[in-house]
């Protein structure tokens, strides 16, 4: 379907199959898992225990200070806790699909009752994106997977090196042969200095 900037795709078809999500005309765009009746829906789970798992595959790179995040809506249709995850789009671009993992307490803690809500999931991007998005699920006892995210709400991609910081990674550590750069194995840890 069409919904002004946004357009969403089901290529393969299948019911409940992964969407393929376009956000264009670089305006912010946002869609949202909701009940069918807009009645609230009673998730019955522990949030402290819980987490809110989806896969997604970042087909065009996000921007370095684009926005995207989770929300949560409550019964009259209000926004309760984000949770960025423009840092796991951009690691992750052009790497395949990845499971996003959210703690509930993210949005608990904010004061999301998830026994009275309309939008359980919703994503929002600032500006242009394409991605694919599917298996939205709430995980039971789930919270000490591997890969869960923090509860941040900003993403704040990592500076470069400076390069007149003599301590900057890049010049700390050499790859074999003495070119300068990331190294790809650590045999030695520097224990001094």
């Amino acid at each position: 379907m069409i919904q002004g900037n946004i357009q969403t795709q089901n290529p393969l078809g299948v019911i409940r199959g992964t969407l393929n999500v376009n956000i264009s005309d670089d305006n912010q765009g946002r869609i949202l898992l909701r009940s069918s009746d807009s009645s609230h829906v009673s998730l019955e789970v522990d949030p402290s225990s819980a987490t809110l798992q989806f896969d997604t595959n970042a087909i065009s790179k996000p921007a370095l200070d684009q926005e995207i995040y989770i929300t949560t809506q409550n019964e009259i249709s209000t926004d309760i806790g984000k949770v960025s995850i423009t840092s796991s789009l951009l690691a992750n671009y052009n790497q395949g699909t990845q499971t996003i993992k959210i703690p509930l307490s993210c949005f608990s803690d904010e004061g999301m009752d998830f026994t009275n809500t309309i939008t359980p999931l919703a994503l929002e991007s600032s500006t242009n994106l394409n991605f694919e998005f599917g298996n939205a699920r709430i995980i039971g006892s789930s919270i000490d997977q591997s890969n869960v995210l923090e509860c941040d709400n900003i993403s704040t991609p990592l500076a470069g090196d400076d390069a007149n910081d003599s301590y900057a990674a890049s010049k700390v550590f050499f790859v074999s042969g003495g070119v300068q750069g990331w190294a790809t194995a650590i045999t030695n840890w520097m224990t001094g200095g």
